[in-house]
């Protein structure tokens, strides 16, 4: 899976695909525990009360800055998800649903009360994006920005001589060096990248962009 975009667990192209007239994908009705008070259930009965997902809606694929808002304004939330060529669809599912619940419910993921939320919004990513396990979430999906950054050699002579411990530039990966530079500080390395980031074509994630709207009142 493609790193960057703050896409981990706690955090202009033109559209390659877009779905004519935006098609709702999912809204449903799903089960939630109901919390009892301090003294317990008194039956002993497992009681459920039903929470209604609201639509979502896959509304454009591409760059923020080709993203046209005036068609999302009745929507209660706008959320996306970043898709690199190879990330599968559970990858992304799974990001979508992190972004449902930053969006829809920021204090229980703040608070790290969101595994239920969870569970609930499972069936819309699904229904976004049903491919397998190792399908591609979007074949369609261009290379991902540079996200260029520093990185420091370690402080071995024998390996590095006089540049032991300074700092490079290498892409979000870490995996390539971008170019011969080998800076001294930090801070003369993170204005290489810097330079390097305002200076790639792809600086903006390519993204599927939804709009969370209340069931029944899909545009």
């Amino acid at each position: 899976m493609a790193q960057g975009d703050g896409r981990s667990p706690r955090t202009g192209a033109a559209p390659q695909w877009s779905a004519p007239g935006g098609a709702v994908l999912a809204h449903a009705i799903a089960p939630r525990p109901r919390p009892w008070p301090a003294g317990g259930n008194p039956n002993n009965k497992e009681v459920s009360m039903k929470v209604i997902l609201p639509a979502l809606e896959r509304i454009f694929c591409g760059r923020r800055s080709d993203l046209a808002l005036s068609g999302v304004l009745r929507s209660e939330a706008l959320v996306s998800v970043s898709i690199a060529p190879d990330d599968t669809c559970p990858d992304v599912r799974r990001r979508l649903v992190e972004d449902m619940i930053r969006a829809r419910h920021p204090q229980d993921w703040l608070q790290d009360r969101d595994a239920p939320w969870s569970e609930i919004y499972a069936p819309l990513a699904e229904a976004a994006f049903p491919g397998c396990a190792d399908q591609p979430a979007d074949t369609n999906a261009p290379p991902p920005p540079l996200g260029a950054r520093p990185w420091q050699l370690a402080p071995d002579p024998q390996a590095y001589g006089d540049h032991a411990g300074w700092w490079i530039v290498v892409d979000a990966t870490g995996a390539r060096e971008l170019g011969d530079g080998v800076y001294e500080t930090m801070d003369e390395a993170e204005a290489e990248a810097e330079r390097l980031n305002e200076a790639d074509p792809r600086a903006e994630w390519y993204r599927h962009w939804f709009a969370i709207r209340p069931a029944g009142n899909a545009a």
